[in-house]
């Protein structure tokens, strides 16, 4: 199977999984409010636009539309946080609510109850929920760990001391992450002064054509 191949099955597994947790919220928040028809319609809308919006980020992406790729991208990242953890947190609700009424059926034999109700009120709990989550994941995300590991091997040669291997992940670089962040990365680099460096994963979130300013910093790192 060529790479194509592998790329359109990632695709298709990736928008049926997304688009089925939209369609679960969508389900939750329609039958939790009373929205008139027009706004349940502007829900439904907005809902399909996100499924699609990582495509729009990287059609803008690749045509450089400016301020408009920074929006949209800034609008889905921030969305696919927040709809994960208000999927997972509606998916405990369901839970909790099913094994009510499990037990209730069991024990008595009477007619099931809901733990949880599904009413206005548990739409609001759980959006605050889901938007204190992703604040206090928004924060962390913009810290820097550093671990320092030492180990001890006879494996070097004699003539060498000490070999210092940095290793860096996650940085996505891109639209939304750039030179500020990376900046700080290397001038944490610069104070550690590796002889090895290695990226392990994800450093780039765009097409690399428009990041060759911020590959320069890296190649300068001493």
């Amino acid at each position: 199977m060529g790479i194509t191949a592998q790329f359109v099955m990632f695709l298709g597994f990736f928008f049926s999984l997304y688009g089925l947790m939209h369609l679960y919220i969508c389900k939750k928040i329609l039958s939790q409010t009373n929205f008139p028809g027009a706004l349940n319609i502007c829900v439904v809308i907005f809902l399909a636009l996100m499924v699609v919006s990582p495509v729009l980020c990287r059609v803008c992406g690749a045509r450089r539309v400016g301020g408009a790729t920074y929006i949209i991208t800034l609008i889905s990242f921030l969305w696919m946080g927040f709809a994960y953890y208000l999927f997972l947190i509606n998916a405990a609700v369901d839970l909790i609510n099913m094994s009510g009424k499990l037990t209730r059926l069991a024990t008595s034999g009477g007619h099931p109850f809901l733990i949880v109700p599904k009413d206005f009120s548990t739409l609001v709990v759980t959006l605050f929920m889901t938007a204190c989550i992703c604040t206090y994941a928004y924060f962390e995300a913009l810290k820097i760990g550093v671990t320092r590991v030492t180990i001890q091997t006879p494996k070097l040669p004699k003539d060498v001391d000490e070999l210092v291997i940095a290793q860096i992940s996650d940085l996505h670089l891109g639209i939304l992450v750039g030179e500020r962040r990376l900046e700080k990365v290397t001038r944490i680099l610069k104070e550690i002064k590796p002889d090895i460096l290695f990226s392990t994963g994800d450093l780039v979130d765009a097409n690399v054509n428009i990041l060759r300013d911020l590959a320069e910093k890296l190649r300068n790192i001493d």
